[in-house]
């Protein structure tokens, strides 16, 4: 887990994650800005922006998803799911 943008982008350059559950306000950065990086770095990993502001998915380039907060854990468990499984048939 990481708190800032700047955190994050540490860690996604020395570990591969699967799923980069990102929020849209970070305390440095907004979280769209780690998008370009996480796909430079690890273009498998599925990102996933959480927000409780009304953004349009195409306001939001990069992200595989996008879910308005709060989200029950079980449908978010779930959305992480599907998108992983089309993920491995693209690859």
């Amino acid at each position: 887990m990481a708190e800032k943008g700047k955190e994050a982008i540490e860690k996604i350059s020395c570990n591969h994650y699967d799923v980069a559950l990102i929020d849209f306000r970070l305390p440095d950065m907004e979280g769209s800005e780690l998008f370009p990086v996480i796909q430079d770095v690890s273009p498998q990993t599925l990102k996933i922006m959480l927000t409780g502001k009304n953004l349009l998915k195409d306001s939001i380039q990069g992200a595989d998803a996008l879910l308005r907060k709060p989200i029950a854990p079980d449908k978010l468990l779930s959305i992480i799911e599907s998108k992983l499984k089309n993920k491995n048939l693209e690859v």
